[in-house]
């Protein structure tokens, strides 16, 4: 009789867990306990000592951090009063340039159509709408208001008003003198008189080169270092472009001052905005030309020391380095023989407790040894309290679960000899929470632990690396089971062996190099008895009919021989299987019950149909031949469909779990619609009563948790089908009735759920049809447009 951990009391079971975890947490720990040394600061060691376990170096970090905290360079923020000075100094030249050309330019401007301002900052607000509050970077400059091009307009609005003047003129003479008739003067008379009076009111080139030799000397004056030739371009500038000119070296200066400038930086973004702004106006290159060589000279770097957050920075540097200390990691020499003992080393030494005159209780090994007893203890109980498959996976199993411990003990006769950390548990686990619930797996691994470890010269220690890492490789699969696949396997035999030699390593006094050396060698076994069993399942699976969840993912594949039969010759019985796989599947994963042998046992449940598919509803069109049947032939052809699915799966050599579900699916229950049907012709007849339980299915009720799921989604899904029911509350209620229906015939009484249980089943079926019944937007007829 094979014992069943799980059939204890909680209370026993947890008692034992207890009990188990008190004696290992004693054991370790007193066999763990380091070596401790009489020295102290000033004395010569006589011994090489290690770190036992990792420790913070106080006074190497606090160094580091006074280090790193020194590297921080000065931090420079940009000065808006430094900035503001700039763009002033900008301004009282382009000022004082500006009253320099007033008086040489008036005559010009008037005679052109211009009214020149007294102040360079009266001129600028007739130009606002050229001037934007943020200019952006190469600003272009505004044709509408500034640009050279508009002199010939405003030239010919002069040339107009002159004309008119002229007719003004004509007129006044009329009306003194005699009537004589006016003469008209012609367009071309007319600009040629204007252009005259033009080029009459340009300023001689003496006058200019006297204002081009008092810009040069102001700017020098200045410290503007402009040459000859810029300044006589700044004298000789008509009025409308000498404007345009200060308007984009304003706009230039302040997109340039908003950022944050040294002085190398300064000059070159000088540079490239200034580059730019010639680009645009390549008709007066050359007087844009100069606005380089102005702000250069008149604007200056703008950043100023900033003390406070050069500060801030620097303890901010300090604070995060005194936040990740420097490791002495475990193994690491802390003290060498003949070494003086420093204070520093003392100190370690004393962290580390392993001084004699601190011989107090190693309170931090204690504490690693009480999560490690924490840690297995919550596993243990979440492994207790969690869902588990109740499936029986067949006898084929128990010879597998033999051969493989049988497997792993004559490769622990070899493999220890070379190192205990290669026995091949791994490969054990694997296979019986393949085949075995997590339970049973959990107890017999163990068992082989226990067992396995009298192997090794350090028993304790080993058996707490093969314990961790079989209940880690457990809990993983036990929560993963319904998707496990290849490559999980080999992750969790890989990953549980990597954790278990970790904490071997914490535990034992052992060298870097050494312990490299044994989590190298756990994880090498880990990665090799997952890809042994990995190899080896497929043919376990082939040879004992066993069910495994790699099994369970082939047999759902679309491709597989059965799939592929149901889907040409019964599509209807095909379609019916799908919805049912998808009811089975939510209502599985709502009461912790296999999903995946839900999902596969809903494919194959009725695939008995195969053998006549026009006989049952789904696969028929208009025509039903039951109607030209006597009820007892079609009972025994509904009823046939139950061994014919059992003797399919037996030729296609399918998991004994599967069959079971096909024996079960239908369980004793009544075929009601033949039993009615016969029950009416009998009385038409005058024949005796119909006998009840001569229409029953002649199996058996569900006997699984999974047979269970089944048997209610295949029942609701036909009903659906019959009675065309499309809200979710009417199927709440169909759902019910169908419940209180196996309920009355006593089908669940062997299934393992409880009314909670039922619970959950009926409000996952309601959400699947909910979302059945969702529909999409209906699209308009294209035909139509």
């Amino acid at each position: 009789m094979r014992f069943d951990f799980r059939k204890l009391s909680k209370f026993a079971r947890y008692s034992i867990a207890l009990c188990l975890s008190v004696l290992l947490l004693g054991v370790i720990y007193w066999q763990f306990l380091p070596e401790k040394y009489d020295l102290h600061v000033g004395q010569v060691s006589q011994y090489d000592i290690v770190a036992t376990h990792s420790l913070v170096d106080y006074n190497a970090t606090r160094l580091k951090a006074i280090a790193e905290a020194s590297a921080i360079s000065p931090i420079f923020a940009r000065s808006e009063e430094m900035s503001a000075k700039s763009l002033a100094k900008l301004d009282d030249y382009l000022s004082q340039i500006y009253q320099y050309r007033l008086p040489v330019w008036q005559g010009f401007a008037q005679v052109s159509g211009e009214k020149l301002k007294d102040t360079l900052s009266d001129a600028l607000a007739d130009f606002k709408n050229t001037f934007p509050e943020n200019p952006e970077e190469g600003a272009k400059p505004d044709t509408d208001a500034s640009s050279p091009a508009n002199d010939e307009k405003d030239k010919d609005k002069a040339a107009d008003k002159d004309n008119d003047n002229d007719k003004d003129a004509d007129k006044d003479s009329d009306s003194k003198g005699p009537a004589v008739p006016a003469k008209k003067l012609e367009p071309a008379k007319v600009k040629d008189k204007v252009k005259e009076k033009v080029e009459a009111s340009y300023p001689h080139k003496a006058t200019l080169q006297k204002l081009a030799d008092k810009i040069n000397d102001y700017s020098r004056d200045r410290n503007v270092y402009v040459s000859r030739a810029s300044a006589t371009l700044l004298a000789e500038a008509e009025p409308s472009v000498f404007m345009s000119l200060v308007i984009e070296l304003r706009t230039v200066a302040k997109s340039i001052m908003s950022q944050d400038l040294n002085k190398e930086k300064l000059d070159i973004t000088i540079t490239h905005k200034c580059s730019k702004l010639v680009e645009t106006v390549k008709s007066y290159a050359d007087l844009y030309g100069v606005g380089a060589p102005i702000l250069r000279s008149l604007l200056a770097p703008n950043l100023r020391y900033d003390a406070e957050a050069t500060k801030e920075a620097r303890t901010t540097v300090y604070e995060r380095a005194m936040k990740n200390p420097v490791q002495i990691h475990r193994g690491t020499r802390i003290v060498n023989y003949n070494d003086v003992i420093s204070e520093s080393q003392y100190e370690n030494l004393k962290q580390l407790g392993l001084l004699v005159q601190e011989s107090t209780p190693n309170y931090q090994y204690l504490l690693i040894l009480l999560c490690m007893y924490i840690v297995c203890l919550g596993m243990s109980i979440i492994y207790l309290n969690g869902p588990l498959s109740d499936y029986n996976a067949g006898r084929g199993s128990n010879f597998i679960l033999i051969a493989s411990a049988v497997m792993v003990i004559l490769a622990a006769l070899y493999t220890s000899k070379l190192s205990a950390s290669l026995i091949p548990i791994p490969f054990f686990v694997l296979i019986a929470v393949v085949y075995f619930s997590a339970g049973d797996a959990l107890f017999l691994s163990l068992d082989l632990v226990i067992f396995l470890s009298i192997l090794s010269k350090n028993t304790v220690s080993h058996f707490v690396v093969y314990t961790f890492a079989t209940l880690i490789m457990i809990l993983i699969m036990s929560f993963s089971k319904q998707k496990v696949n290849y490559l999980l396997l080999i992750v969790a035999s890989t990953l549980a062996m990597l954790l278990g030699a970790a904490v071997y390593v914490v535990f034992e006094n052992q060298t870097l190099l050494e312990a490299c050396r044994i989590i190298a060698l756990c994880v090498l076994n880990g990665l090799l008895s997952s890809l042994l069993a990995v190899g080896i399942i497929p043919l376990l699976d082939f040879t004992f009919a066993a069910v495994s969840p790699m099994r369970l993912v082939a047999l759902a594949q679309p491709d597989a021989p059965l799939m592929k039969r149901l889907f040409m010759e019964a599509l209807g019985t095909y379609q019916h299987s799908m919805m049912v796989a998808n009811l089975a599947e939510s209502a599985a994963e709502a009461v912790g019950a296999n999903t995946l042998l839900c999902r596969v046992g809903a494919y194959y449940h009725d695939i008995g149909k195969l053998e006549q598919p026009l006989m049952f509803t789904e696969n028929q069109d208009d025509y039903n031949p039951h109607d030209d049947l006597q009820p007892e032939s079609s009972y025994k052809i509904i009823t046939r469909h139950v061994a014919m699915g059992q003797k399919i799966a037996r030729r296609y050599r399918l998991p004994q779990a599967l069959i079971n579900i096909i024996k079960q699916h239908h369980g004793t229950t009544v075929l009601f619609y033949f039993y009615k049907k016969a029950e009416k012709e009998h009385e038409k007849l005058h024949l005796a009563p119909v006998n009840k339980d001569d229409w029953r299915y002649p199996w058996e009720s569900p006997t699984s948790k999974e047979a269970a799921i089944i048997m209610l989604a295949d029942s609701l899904e036909a009903a659906m089908k019959s009675t065309g029911y499309r809200t979710s509350k009417e199927v709440e209620e169909l759902s019910r009735k169908i419940l209180h229906d196996k309920n009355s015939q006593d089908q669940l009484i062997n299934s393992g759920l409880s009314y909670q249980d039922v619970e959950k089943i009926l409000a996952a079926f309601t959400r699947v049809y909910a979302g059945v019944f969702k529909e999409r937007v209906k699209y308009p007829d294209v035909s139509k447009n």
